[in-house]
């Protein structure tokens, strides 16, 4: 079996998280299905599994090989500001 890795990165929750955190919420309440952009905002997680909203930073990440090792390299410089989480992860 492999294993994949990816890295992603997130801003903090803001207005636009707390306006979709309510509309699945309301959802949930209800019975009803997610909208399928509210579980898109959500990377198909509950919000309470989600850092924030996800940024699509693909410029500041980078293959890394070397001897027997292979990852990836961020490039800090190439963030937005409003990153405030990375997260790793490996799949199986």
């Amino acid at each position: 079996m492999g294993m994949s890795t990816r890295v992603e990165f997130f801003q903090p929750a803001d207005k636009d998280w707390d306006q979709k955190k309510a509309v699945y919420d309301a959802c949930v309440c209800a019975g009803v299905g997610i909208p399928e952009e509210v579980s898109e905002f959500f990377n198909w997680e509950t919000p309470e599994e989600c850092l924030g909203k996800e940024i699509k930073v693909p410029e500041a990440v980078s293959d890394y090989s070397s001897d027997m090792k292979s990852g990836f390299e961020i490039d800090l410089s190439k963030l937005p500001k409003q990153v405030k989480f990375i997260r790793f992860i490996n799949s199986f």
